[in-house]
């Protein structure tokens, strides 16, 4: 399902494709296709989640370690990026 006011898109690697589709016959005009999509610059979402190791003032990233004030709860680590949506980093 995709995020909340979100709609979710998906990215293949264009490097990888072009390796799979070498072992295919694939006509001209969907190669060409494929080849002059425009590439995005894009990073893999971490997914972490805020953990409380008892100090009752900050809560600490789960991916980085990184502290936050308790109050200042967001939903992204302002260090390392992570999502704090409650799904394990891997």
């Amino acid at each position: 399902m995709p995020p909340e006011g979100g709609e979710v898109k998906y990215l293949i690697d264009k490097e990888v494709l072009n390796n799979r589709l070498a072992f295919f016959t694939v006509p001209t005009d969907i190669w060409e296709a494929i080849q002059h999509t425009p590439i995005v610059d894009a990073v893999p979402v971490k997914h972490g989640r805020w953990v409380d190791d008892g100090d009752p003032l900050t809560l600490v990233c789960g991916v980085c370690g990184y502290r936050v004030m308790r109050y200042n709860n967001t939903k992204f680590c302002p260090d390392c990026g992570a999502r704090m949506d409650g799904e394990r980093h891997g």
